[in-house]
């Protein structure tokens, strides 16, 4: 029987997403939308579409015309900057997909915390900042320490601890001259947010017909303060987490606030000393091959059961023991360059 056509909008970097495109060309005929030639990727598409992909309208065009000779049964991505781009493209071919509106929360922090502020979903205050003398006033009425941000990155790019109004400024210059050129002007700028005592997981999910599935917790360690550099993941299903039920909960709760009704997604909770409160969810598969770790201590493959969601078919989310009792990475900073 022939397989399904996914498409795969951007690849990532082979060193952190390989795998996935590797293990989602076993499952599906994929056909790789990128503003860059093939070059690694060829091995594993059956068909690519090379265009910029920062003019959303002729992307909506161009692939709108190649689905209607080649049809695509599903739309994907792991790259967060892409997010809306897919979202965009599954709305305009009646694909499977959330609301745009949810896919824009996602990305956009201030969005995000407001969503949550309104559902009662316990998170990090957070004020807007597009100057520094308002990050000024905002720090001042959150109280230090603080943590500015970009309101669109991932991967903890400019994000910047701040014990004083001192270090405040240098903080401002880092996370507001972080960005990506696919950003939009409505979601450039500055966040300056409480900042979250505790050790911190992420919640690996997958959601089907808006019922959310918790495929994994990652514990985290995070390091080069004042900066949030992601050291090393854990996945150990076996582990005692302290108040686990409550930050199941507590990522079920931020789910429903972000109408989030299809799709992979990767939430990072801050176990606090008042309670567990969301940092951050993202829609789209963990980065740091946290995904590949819980495949395997658990055989469940998030990228293709992100993939299935994506076409419509019900994912295989059944955890089998494997021969790891534990999926571990870390990572090592050369400070030479």
């Amino acid at each position: 029987m022939k397989n399904k056509a996914l498409l795969v909008v951007d690849s990532g970097i082979p060193v952190y997403r390989e795998y996935a495109l590797r293990s989602l060309s076993h499952h599906y005929d994929i056909v790789i939308l990128m503003s860059e030639a093939v070059t690694w990727q060829h091995k594993y598409i059956k068909d690519s579409l090379h265009m910029p992909l920062l003019d959303i309208p002729s992307v909506i065009k161009e692939v709108s015309a190649y689905a209607r000779k080649h049809p695509i049964d599903g739309i994907f991505t792991y790259s967060e900057p892409y997010v809306e781009l897919a979202t965009t493209l599954a709305a305009a071919l009646q694909l499977p997909h959330n609301p745009l509106e949810t896919a824009h929360s996602c990305r956009d922090k201030q969005a995000m915390r407001q969503r949550w502020s309104q559902a009662h979903v316990p998170s990090a205050r957070s004020c807007p900042a597009s100057s520094l003398e308002t990050a000024r006033e905002a720090a001042s009425e959150i109280g230090y320490p603080v943590v500015i941000k970009p309101r669109a990155m991932s991967a903890s790019i400019g994000v910047v601890r701040a014990n004083s109004p001192e270090e405040l400024s240098r903080g401002y210059e880092i996370a507001n001259s972080a960005g990506h050129p696919i950003l939009t002007g409505a979601t450039r700028g500055v966040l300056i947010e409480e900042y979250l005592d505790g050790p911190e997981f992420s919640v690996e999910c997958v959601t089907y017909n808006s019922q959310v599935h918790i495929v994994g917790i990652t514990r985290k360690k995070v390091g080069m303060a004042p900066y949030f550099l992601e050291m090393a993941h854990i996945v150990a299903p076996d582990e005692l987490i302290l108040r686990e039920q409550e930050v199941r909960q507590l990522v079920l709760d931020a789910h429903k606030a972000l109408e989030i009704n299809i799709g992979v997604t990767h939430a990072e909770v801050r176990l606090t000393s008042t309670g567990p409160r969301m940092v951050e969810l993202a829609a789209r598969c963990a980065g740091g091959l946290i995904p590949y770790l819980v495949q395997l201590v658990t055989n469940i493959d998030m990228a293709v059961a992100g993939a299935d969601v994506a076409i419509g078919v019900k994912p295989s989310l059944h955890s089998i023991p494997t021969c790891y009792k534990v999926g571990a990475i870390h990572f090592f900073i050369n400070r030479n360059n």
